[in-house]
């Protein structure tokens, strides 16, 4: 994973609440980074406020790899970036890393689908998305 393939940066605080009894972040939190940083990248670069409006982005998977482990104090940077364009989906890729180093401590991919909430269903996603998804991105994502 390279940090030049991203734009997309978003840093946070590494919180006591979030270590566990062993000392070390607890899993899930990776995956709550993020999610926040995914959140961020939506409302800034593509203009998305999630929650809002009768379509939008639902999670369908998401997994992640825990390379290191990860300690209180500290800042992570999580980049994201869109690696796949489906016609009712799409993949993002979060590389979690220590502030300043370059190598990741996680990698969370994560597939999420536009959805029509009246409906019940996928829709296609919007060209408006599509385009601002394509102008943004370092790499273009596969499936364009």
């Amino acid at each position: 994973m390279d940090r030049g393939d991203f734009r997309s940066c978003y840093a946070m605080d590494v919180r006591w609440g979030d270590v566990d009894m062993l000392g070390h972040v607890n899993n899930v939190q990776f995956l709550r980074y993020a999610e926040t940083a995914r959140a961020v990248y939506f409302r800034q670069h593509l203009g998305l406020t999630m929650g809002v409006g009768r379509e939008g982005f639902i999670l369908a998977e998401i997994s992640c790899q825990f390379l290191q482990q990860l300690l209180f104090p500290g800042t992570v940077e999580v980049l994201t970036r869109v690696s796949r364009l489906g016609r009712s989906s799409l993949d993002v890729v979060s590389g979690i890393f220590r502030a300043d180093e370059e190598k990741p401590v996680a990698i969370s991919p994560c597939r999420l689908v536009w959805f029509d909430f009246e409906a019940q269903k996928s829709a296609p996603v919007p060209q408006r998305i599509r385009d601002a998804v394509i102008a943004y991105e370092v790499l273009t994502p596969e499936g364009v």
